[in-house]
């Protein structure tokens, strides 16, 4: 498995993390593309609608290196086993209602990283080498 170079950025994906309620059409056009799917597990602490998001659970900071949620960290590291992936264990659970469930929510160009610096987990807030910009609302 190969990972793009600038997270959040389609061209050369070769991967994708999506949630598991991806409808049959965007997933038969990206198996057209040759792009692997990765379901995103389901956040057991987190509500709906929200529950089945990726970037609830895990922030892709570069290349290969990603930060995911300790409930998610077992799942991802089975998934990312035979990569050159360096995946780290967050420090912030997923638990309840926002902003409870907005550590991991990094909108991450590989430039700047746009999130509520409040809320976002620490240890992703150590691994991004970027300008981060920080906005009041959680979802970023």
């Amino acid at each position: 498995m190969k990972f793009v170079s600038s997270p959040n950025l389609p061209k050369n994906a070769a991967a994708v993390i999506v949630s598991a309620d991806i409808p049959q059409e965007i997933s038969d056009s990206l198996t057209a593309l040759d792009i692997d799917i990765i379901l995103s597990p389901l956040l057991d602490g987190s509500q709906n609608p929200i529950i089945n998001h990726p970037d609830a659970g895990i922030v892709h900071i570069n290349s290969e290196k990603f930060v995911c949620s300790p409930e998610t960290y077992p799942y991802y590291k089975t998934i990312f086993k035979n990569t050159c992936a360096e995946l780290i264990c967050g420090n912030t659970a997923i638990n309840g209602k926002y902003p409870d469930d907005a550590a991991y929510n990094v909108a991450n160009t590989g430039k700047f990283a746009i999130c509520n610096t409040k809320f976002t987990d620490k240890k992703v807030l150590e691994m991004l080498r970027c300008e981060i910009i920080d906005v009041p609302q959680g979802y970023a």
